[in-house]
């Protein structure tokens, strides 16, 4: 069902119910089963901002033959979107959820997950500017409680015709009763180009990255590193499209071996007018390339692969 009360407002329902008899075997009387799904969705959306409220639950003997329904499962989900101004806007979230709806487990799970963010346009003066700013907190009770925070920095810009996109995240994971926390770091960034000329496109790219985690049980820490190249190259008036990548990772381990891998890859995109009576066909073919090498050298190995096939929509 789908209701608007007023402009700006959706509402949107469902409800459904399932019932079914397993037949266990010729000695085993029959298993009936039957449950309900439930989910309710208000949407308001009018500037300056935009709010969504959402409600499910979903009986744990409820079965589903075709969908996206999670059995033993009520859900809270909520986000506001605030523009403050043409440059600023502020984004609030909350989900809880849980399963064990009738007790039937040992051990229920409760998870709450919050967030906050801002999103700042044209920073620092440069026109093409966007830096996003989230702090999310995960909580999970069960058993042992499971607390994590995570902070997500994200920077899009541009510098003539070079597009850059850098991400800064850091991770503290916490689980209540055992010495099982730990911290982690990943930062990357990636620039790249377009150049077209006539129907021909070429599009340059290079990605750099970094990852350490340190664990306060083994009191040990793994640091990881990338780089790799990629070159895009695009015909339109024949519809193909490829993309060759090669890069190199390394890893560093306090408690294992180190390694490293040279890897390398090629896709290749070919999507026809017409492939006999279908119309939407691609035709495509993969190769990739991985060379292992570790601190101790019986561990070395190599991989190749290669993929060809066609993929056809009705």
């Amino acid at each position: 069902m789908n209701y608007r009360p007023i402009p700006g407002l959706n509402i949107y329902s469902e409800f459904s119910h399932s019932s079914n008899t397993k037949d266990s075997s010729d000695t085993t009387a029959n298993i009936d089963k039957s449950g309900n799904a439930f989910k309710i969705r208000a949407i308001g959306n009018k500037n300056p901002s935009r709010v969504l409220l959402e409600y499910e639950r979903i009986s744990p003997d409820f079965i589903t033959l075709a969908g996206s329904a999670t059995p033993d499962r009520e859900k809270f989900k909520s986000t506001w979107r605030y523009k403050i101004n043409k440059k600023v806007t502020t984004h609030l979230g909350f989900l809880w959820y849980r399963d064990n709806l009738d007790g039937q487990l040992a051990a229920g799970k409760n998870v709450y997950r919050p967030s906050i963010g801002i999103t700042y346009k044209k920073a620092f003066g440069r026109k093409h500017n966007v830096v996003d700013l989230t702090y999310k907190f995960d909580k999970t009770n069960t058993t042992n409680d499971i607390t994590n925070h995570i902070i997500d920095l994200s920077i899009n810009d541009r510098f003539g015709k070079v597009y850059n996109t850098t991400n800064i995240s850091y991770y503290k994971y916490k689980t209540d009763g055992v010495v099982q926390d730990s911290h982690e770091f990943r930062a990357n960034t990636e620039f790249s180009g377009r150049i077209k000329k006539d129907d021909y496109v070429l599009k340059p790219s290079l990605r750099l990255g970094t990852w350490s985690n340190k664990n306060e049980l083994t009191s040990s820490l793994d640091k990881y590193y990338e780089a790799s190249v990629g070159l895009g190259f695009d015909i339109a008036k024949y519809k193909i499209s490829s993309k060759i990548k090669v890069g190199e990772n390394r890893a560093n381990r306090d408690l294992s071996d180190d390694s490293k891998k040279l890897f390398a890859s090629l896709n290749i995109y070919y999507r026809p007018k017409k492939f006999f009576s279908f119309k939407r066909t691609m035709i495509y073919a993969r190769a990739f390339y991985n060379d292992f090498t570790y601190t101790t050298n019986n561990k070395d190995f190599r991989e190749n692969s290669v993929i060809v096939g066609i993929k056809i929509r009705f």
